[in-house]
């Protein structure tokens, strides 16, 4: 990474598991957040490994601002379209995916589903239940 490129970036990781930290509740070991983040747009979901499943904890607007952050501290010449953020111990691994290794074939939800089976394997995903207002919609 480019050093100008790793000074905009370096402060920001730490806030993204900071973040990812307090959405889960601490306990951050095994943390891995599948982040999205484009012109104007940004979101993801964090994943935690439970053994025989893998809950799901919708992201925080704060880590929405801090994927939009990454994106944008990124400069001009070529913007990743993907995060994965692994937390293992007390350390973190932060990989950027850029388009060119994305399979654009796939809907929005195919492509989170692949990443997740990828890290997780065939593990069931826990999603909380929609809330109350959404419910009643039909």
């Amino acid at each position: 990474m480019a050093r100008d490129k790793y000074d905009a970036l370096g402060p920001i990781y730490p806030a993204i598991g900071e973040e990812c930290t307090t959405i889960v509740g601490g306990g951050p070991d095994g943390l891995y957040l599948y982040g999205e983040a484009g012109e104007g747009y940004s979101g993801g979901g964090i994943f935690m490994d439970e053994g025989a499943a893998v809950r799901y904890y919708r992201p925080s607007s704060e880590l929405c601002d801090l994927l939009l952050k990454a994106w944008e501290a990124e400069g001009e010449d070529q913007k990743c379209e993907l995060m994965e953020y692994e937390i293992k111990g007390t350390s973190f691994d932060a990989k950027l995916i850029y388009s060119d290794d994305i399979n654009h074939e796939l809907s929005p939800s195919e492509l989170r589903n692949s990443f997740l089976r990828r890290r997780f394997g065939d593990k069931p995903v826990i999603y909380p239940p929609p809330p109350d207002h959404m419910r009643d919609m039909k």
